[in-house]
């Protein structure tokens, strides 16, 4: 317990950080720039999604990451605010240390890849929808339209 409690103090400032300083680059302020330069709202968001995935420089974690941001960028875009997406990234941050911990000798590529299955993929759509479903009752609480 003493390695988690060690982890958690070193990492949680540090993945809220990088929630914070993400968010307001890629969506406070590249996503807002591109819709006013391009006045498209969704070129825009998939054009800072592609430079938030590529600004990390893993190959094997583009496309995921990609989807990441344009999640990111349409929460932005239909709540209005800036700290929906910040706290959404700052969990999928926290889920990631949360992995490291859990599984610290594990190549988690290597491992999904050869032990996935259909129970896994389930929970993969059921997180989904369940994800889905919370984004469109805040952006309905928000009176947008999805």
């Amino acid at each position: 317990m003493q390695r988690w409690n060690m982890n958690w103090q070193m990492n949680v400032p540090g993945i809220n950080a990088m929630a914070i300083g993400e968010e307001l680059l890629f969506r406070g302020l590249l996503q807002r720039l591109f819709t006013e330069w391009t006045q498209k709202v969704h070129l825009s968001i998939w054009i800072s999604a592609i430079l938030f995935s590529a600004i990390h420089f893993q190959f094997y974690g583009f496309i995921p990451r990609l989807f990441l941001g344009v999640v990111f960028g349409y929460l932005l875009e239909y709540t209005g605010t800036i700290w929906i997406p910040i706290i959404s990234h700052f969990i999928n941050n926290l889920v990631g240390v949360m992995i490291g911990y859990f599984l610290p000798n594990e190549n988690v590529v290597n491992s999904i890849s050869s032990q996935i299955n259909i129970v896994s993929v389930i929970y993969g759509v059921l997180g989904g929808i369940i994800g889905f479903f919370c984004v469109w009752l805040i952006a309905r609480k928000a009176n947008r339209v999805l």
